[in-house]
């Protein structure tokens, strides 16, 4: 089980999950670095020569390879990895 620090204005709260990150693939990653940066899934349609719906359904896979309901708790894991997943972007995009 992962925790992950979920920073709000009511301050600090604890998001749980259990997730296998090694079950992502790296066009996932890519989608995932992208939602980082606060692209909507057409801009993140447009740089990876996809359709939006494509892009709408990696998010849907990898909220459930991380066990995650809803948009916004992937928006939130993003957010809150923004910093690990710009290294990462190096190595995927």
């Amino acid at each position: 089980m992962h925790t992950i620090s979920d920073y709000s204005e009511n301050n600090l709260s604890v998001q749980t999950f259990n997730g296998n990150f090694k079950s992502i693939t790296p066009r996932e990653w890519e989608v995932i670095i992208y939602i980082s940066e606060g692209l909507t899934s057409t801009q993140i349609a447009r740089k990876l020569f996809i359709e939006p719906k494509s892009v709408e359904n990696y998010r849907s896979r990898i909220a459930k390879k991380l066990n995650m309901r809803g948009r916004n708790n992937l928006i939130r894991f993003c957010w809150i990895n923004k910093m690990h997943l710009e290294r990462l972007k190096n190595f995927i995009c």
